[in-house]
C-alpha cells in the first residue's frame, strides 16, 4: 500500500504554476466517499451539521488568504465543488520579488482548508480521516468554460441519483 501511494500519479497539469492568477474548479471528496455532509432531498442539498462546518470553513478562507475570491460552491453528500479565483496584486508582488511564491499556491489553500475542517471535526465529533488524499482541479480557460462549470456545480444536486457513490 505504501508503495502504491508513493508512486501515485498527480493529476496536476505538468509545468503549470498553480500560484498564477486564475480561476480554478476544485473538487474535494470525503474519505471513502462517505456521505458525511448531508443528503439530497427533491434535488436540493440539505446540509447536516458537518456540512455546515465544511461550508463555513470554505467561506472563512477569505479571512486567511487575501489573494482569493470565492465563486460558486456546493457541498454534496460526499464531496464539494467550488470555483476559486487566485488574484495576486502584482504591484505588491513587485516589491516582494516580482514572482508569486509557491506558498501562495492553490495546493496551499486546499491543504489549509482540509486541515481546518479535519481539526474542527476531530474536536467536535472525534472524526479522523475525513478527506480523501488529494483533490481534483481544472483550470478555467475562458468565459464559456467558466459558465459551463458554474452550471455543472448548480446542477449537481439534480444529478445526484446518477452519481456512483450516491448510495455509499
Amino acid at each position: 500500500m505504501v508503495n502504491k501511494l508513493r508512486n501515485r500519479k498527480s493529476n496536476r497539469l505538468q509545468n503549470f504554476n498553480y500560484s498564477n492568477n486564475g480561476i480554478y474548479f476544485v473538487t474535494i471528496c470525503t474519505y471513502n466517499n462517505n456521505c458525511y455532509l448531508g443528503k439530497i432531498e427533491n434535488d436540493f442539498m440539505e446540509l447536516n451539521q458537518i456540512g455546515f462546518i465544511v461550508q463555513q470553513t470554505w467561506i472563512d478562507l477569505l479571512e486567511h488568504f487575501d489573494y482569493i475570491e470565492l465563486d460558486t460552491f456546493i457541498a454534496m453528500p460526499n464531496h464539494i465543488h467550488s470555483l476559486i479565483h487566485v488574484i495576486h496584486d502584482f504591484n505588491m508582488l513587485q516589491e516582494r520579488t516580482f514572482k508569486v511564491k509557491e506558498k501562495d499556491s492553490l495546493s496551499r489553500i486546499i491543504a489549509f482548508f482540509k486541515s481546518e475542517v479535519s481539526k474542527k471535526l476531530k474536536k467536535q465529533f472525534g472524526m479522523i480521516n475525513f478527506w480523501q488524499k488529494g483533490y481534483y482541479d481544472h483550470i478555467i480557460r475562458n468565459e464559456i468554460d467558466l459558465q459551463n462549470t458554474r452550471d455543472y456545480i448548480f446542477s449537481n444536486p439534480a444529478n445526484w441519483k446518477k452519481d456512483e457513490y450516491a448510495h455509499v
